[in-house]
């Protein structure tokens, strides 16, 4: 997600709770062009930056957990464990493996998406898997 802070006192509400940042998108690549010093935070590291160009691309796909106290993420548990299973017992390889859980995923979020538009469940993430690429102006 791409959000927007809006200065210290919106970075100090956001850490307390109060508050939420301004989401602009999604993407999988981002130029930042700074032309002059300005703070940045990232995951809980404050800095100031010059100026400079941030290319900031995906590093890696990671899986993120989510609480499953429904019946919905007790069948999910359950399919994992079958398909470890059946990973274990060469019946499926690996790839296999994995495309079904991301499908299996995939659909349970499409379902949880509806939820969360009624304001049922509360997600948030991390920028940990992003890559970033930093150069200085000249």
């Amino acid at each position: 997600d791409i959000v927007v802070v809006h200065g210290a006192l919106h970075l100090g509400q956001l850490n307390m709770g109060v508050d939420k940042p301004v989401r602009i998108c999604q993407a999988r690549e981002v130029r930042v062009v700074v032309d002059r010093k300005l703070p940045m935070h990232v995951d809980g590291e404050p800095w100031e930056q010059s100026a400079c160009t941030i290319d900031i691309s995906l590093k890696n796909k990671a899986t993120m957990l989510r609480r499953t106290a429904d019946a919905r993420g007790t069948t999910i548990i359950q399919m994992q464990d079958t398909l470890d299973w059946a990973r274990r017992a060469d019946i499926i390889n690996d790839e296999q493996c994995e495309r079904i859980m991301v499908e299996a995923h995939r659909r349970a979020d499409s379902v949880a998406d509806g939820n969360r538009r009624l304001g049922t469940h509360r997600r948030s993430g991390s920028i940990g898997s992003l890559a970033f690429k930093s150069s200085s102006y000249p």
